[in-house]
């Protein structure tokens, strides 16, 4: 149950930064793809940091 309210957080919370920061369409579509991933999210979010992108 618990997944199935952070889920759509996450999406949430991804939309809002892709828009602000302005992000390409292809870094909104990896970072909805992650969060199927286990684990991927902190993946995306140290590749993220890895290549100084807010």
């Amino acid at each position: 149950m618990i997944h199935g309210i952070l889920f759509p957080l996450y999406l949430l919370c991804l939309i809002y930064i892709a828009y602000a920061n302005r992000w390409s369409t292809f870094r909104w579509i990896v970072g909805f793809l992650v969060g199927f991933l286990p684990f991927g999210t902190f993946i995306f979010t140290a590749y993220l940091n890895k290549k100084g992108w807010r």
